[in-house]
């Protein structure tokens, strides 16, 4: 695979052997660096059969029955209101309209907050994902994100959280994205940030480099560029993250108390009993919260975990 940023073929080793998110064990994934533009990218490319075991049922969040399920939903309510959808919001002052497509939406949490703070929000993301419960499933749509295509000029807003990492060729959904944008119309672009202190400080173990499902590593720079390269003016960068920063520090340092990790595995065994599922849900959201003003100085900083990109459409 050629560098998706600038079609170049010449890679230098950037980091070896990266462990897959959750282990300490080496993979046999590298993170290398493009010489001519500095991408970062996962190398070799997983095949079709390594992502499909990556992207398992323990993958999206699913609510279930009991206490800590319904507070877990609440929290994960409270962090998507007050950050993903402060998001939209803001770029909905830069927008012309409200007419919102959220690609990679997952269960449609941030269609349904969006709708609630007054934009009219439709999504997108792969089959077989759950829904929100507030989530009318008139508003999802289900496809396969980098095969997507949209009328021209349909959209005010387009969306992608935390998605870009996740694409083979993110360039060529950044130029159809320009396309369905209104004139005027605003990208918000979220990605974690490879040049951030964190991962400067964990390197292999940075829990956002998670191979094999991440294919691309961001940084300021270089998501920069794609942005320019694909006719966008940067409106606004932000780098706080109520949702990404703590967690991904976290999930760093104990990666075996991270939701996700605990939900793969646990896959196919006894479940844990509700106190013992909550007390560990506690203690992990306890210690993320401790360390929050690590991540208020690194996003002061402009050097944090997660990047926010606002991008107009240029032309």
């Amino acid at each position: 695979m050629p560098c998706p940023l600038c079609r170049a073929d010449r890679f230098e080793p950037w980091l070896t052997a990266v462990p897959r998110f959750g282990s300490l064990e080496p993979s046999r994934f590298n993170i290398e660096r493009c010489v001519d533009c500095g991408l970062l990218q996962t190398r070799p490319a997983p095949s079709p059969e390594e992502l499909g075991e990556a992207y398992g049922a323990a993958y999206t969040w699913k609510s279930n029955p009991g206490l800590v399920s319904r507070l877990e939903s609440l929290y994960r309510q409270l962090l998507v209101r007050c950050d993903q959808a402060r998001s939209v919001r803001f770029a909905a002052r830069l927008a012309p309209g409200t007419n919102l497509l959220d690609i990679g939406c997952g269960d449609g949490l941030l269609i349904a907050e969006a709708r609630r703070a007054g934009l009219l929000a439709f999504g997108v993301d792969r089959p077989g994902a759950p829904l929100w419960p507030a989530c009318d499933p008139a508003w999802r749509s289900v496809g396969d994100i980098e095969a997507l295509e949209q009328p021209a000029d349909r959209w005010d807003i387009v969306s992608l959280f935390q998605v870009a990492e996740h694409l083979r060729d993110p360039l060529s959904l950044l130029t159809k994205i320009h396309r369905w944008l209104k004139p005027g119309g605003v990208l918000v672009l979220q990605v974690p940030n490879a040049a951030s202190v964190q991962a400067r400080l964990l390197q292999r173990r940075w829990s956002a480099f998670d191979v094999p499902r991440h294919l691309v590593h961001w940084t300021p720079t270089t998501l920069r560029r794609a942005l320019e390269q694909t006719q966008y003016d940067v409106a606004a960068i932000r780098y706080m993250s109520l949702r990404d920063n703590g967690p991904a520090l976290m999930s760093s340092l104990f990666p075996g108390l991270d939701p996700l990790v605990d939900r793969e595995r646990t896959l196919g065994r006894p479940a844990r009993s509700a106190a013992a599922l909550a007390l560990r849900r506690f203690f992990y959201l306890g210690l993320v919260w401790s360390l929050m003003p690590l991540t208020l100085v690194e996003a002061a900083a402009h050097a944090s975990a997660c990047i926010t990109a606002f991008a107009r459409k240029r032309g």
